[in-house]
């Protein structure tokens, strides 16, 4: 089975021309590409926060309502995890944050 991988790992690399065929190799390309995506990212979180602290200021008390929880103890809350097996959208996950800061 093991030598099935290897072989689809080494007909990807030949169908997307990557000259270095180790094991596991990224090309420059992809970091280069990932640094773009990145920058957008930071970009785009920037002008958020600048918004957000332009609503905090007219609206004073919903920065508390949109205050962060502590995210390492939400991670490992087990319970917050478990209460059902499915995907949420951002909106409920906002919701159950809320919740989650109400119980601590």
């Amino acid at each position: 089975m093991a030598n099935n991988r290897e072989d689809n790992v080494k007909a990807l690399k030949e169908n997307f021309q990557w000259e270095n065929k180790d094991p596991f190799y990224v090309p420059q390309s992809v970091y280069d590409n990932y640094k773009k995506f990145a920058q957008k990212g930071a970009a785009a979180a920037a002008g958020w926060n600048k918004l957000f602290a332009a609503y905090s200021i007219k609206y004073p008390q919903a920065k508390e309502f949109y205050a962060v929880v502590d995210e390492q103890a939400l991670l490992n809350d087990k319970e917050f995890w478990d209460y059902e097996d499915k995907p949420q959208a951002n909106l409920n996950l906002l919701y159950l944050n809320l919740l989650y800061k109400e119980k601590k």
